[in-house]
């Protein structure tokens, strides 16, 4: 609304706005937006070649990663981080070989392209984009601003913000929307499992191999003579009892692991071969068992105690004696018993020597034949004759 008087100085009261002049400010603000668009426009312009081919990479990985959980399938290591670096490898290749001006765009060259884009020599948004100095005299500085004031109203008006030109192929941009649309569709479908199967591609500790279970054969032998079988050893029969002078035996099959008995390693022996399968079982040593409690401990296999009992000395009893016909001395009765079994005897008879306590020390002169027992644990009731004459 804007007051005018008449001839007579009455006021009178106009619709039509006052006539305040163009909003400089606001054009101000419109060039700056033109700058600003331009600069964006380039930035995309010369980001596009390099971004479409690193993007579809990335949208290809993920879609392997979220669909077939390829990461998974590739031992963790050096194969794994061998594929980390391809994929990544492939991603920065485009930023590094793509031929062109530089990815870092400054407004300056922005303003430029504006200039060449208006066709005016004077190249305007370069003026509109100066600062004045500031040691600029007042009469200089307004002559400034109303040329300022003139491009903001004149020239302006017929700059324009560039658009982008992408610079790339039809191929690249299929690629890319294939790539894009095929990635979002794995990734709805893998739901939670994304995160988790996207981290297995960084996850290149390798899992604890675990050995394969150990087929172990051992067993005792008793000594040679007692008519008794060989006990196999049982994993889960760790107690184990034998008679002193028994043989114990170890075979592995396929492997060869440390063996001790009461902490000392038992050599290896020689191997096997299967004829058939080629199968290797290796043998170590056959090792005698003295008197006393025994470990044998397997790594990563079994481990067993036996105790070995003492060997004593067999006890025979003469029950009863007498001569025969001829004359002859004759034990008719006698008894023998061993903690084990007795695989035979000799009784001899004589006057003891100096060493009463043993029988072995017998005066030459004073010892008779001696006198053959049968084997088993009685003698039984038949004649047993005399070794010598």
């Amino acid at each position: 609304m804007k007051e005018i008087k008449n001839k007579t100085g009455n006021r009178l009261i106009s619709n039509e706005p006052p006539n305040t002049g163009p909003d400089y400010a606001s054009l101000r603000q419109h060039f700056k937006k033109l700058v600003t668009e331009t600069h964006a426009a380039l930035i995309v312009e010369r980001s596009a070649p390099r971004l479409v081919p690193a993007l579809t990479v990335t949208g290809t990985v993920l879609s392997g990663t979220w669909l077939f959980n390829m990461w998974s399938h590739l031992p963790p290591g050096l194969p794994r981080g061998l594929a980390v670096l391809g994929w990544l490898a492939a991603t920065a290749a485009p930023f590094i070989f793509t031929k062109g001006k530089s990815l870092f765009v400054r407004k300056r060259e922005a303003i430029r392209l504006m200039d060449d884009m208006s066709g005016n020599p004077h190249r305007p948004a370069s003026a509109l984009a100066s600062v004045p100095p500031r040691d600029m005299t007042p009469e200089a500085r307004a002559l400034w601003d109303k040329n300022q004031k003139t491009l903001l109203t004149e020239a302006l008006p017929k700059l324009t913000a560039h658009k982008p030109d992408w610079k790339v192929g039809r191929s690249w941009t299929y690629a890319l929307a294939l790539s894009a649309l095929t990635a979002f569709g794995s990734g709805l479908w893998a739901g939670n499992e994304r995160i988790p199967r996207l981290m297995e591609a960084f996850n290149f500790t390798a899992p604890p191999v675990i050995p394969a279970p150990l087929v172990v054969k051992a067993w005792v032998t008793p000594p040679k003579g007692f008519g008794l079988k060989a006990e196999y050893l049982q994993e889960n029969n760790t107690n184990v009892s034998a008679h002193e002078q028994s043989t114990l035996h170890i075979s592995v099959i396929g492997q060869k692991p440390k063996v001790t008995l009461n902490g000392q390693e038992i050599a290896l022996g020689d191997p096997l071969v299967s004829p058939e399968t080629g199968e290797i079982t290796y043998q170590y040593k056959p090792t005698q068992l003295g008197e006393g409690q025994h470990i044998i401990a397997i790594a990563g296999g079994p481990r067993w105690e036996i105790g070995v009992d003492a060997d004593n000395t067999p006890l025979t009893a003469i029950r009863e004696m007498g001569t025969n016909k001829d004359g002859n001395l004759e034990i008719r009765k006698c008894e023998a018993s061993d903690d084990h079994k007795i695989a035979g005897g000799r009784i001899i008879l004589g006057v003891p020597g100096r060493d009463k306590k043993d029988p072995k020390d017998v005066l030459p002169t004073a010892r008779l034949p001696a006198i053959s027992l049968p084997g088993g644990d009685f003698c039984g009731n038949g004649i047993a004759k005399p070794d010598g004459p």
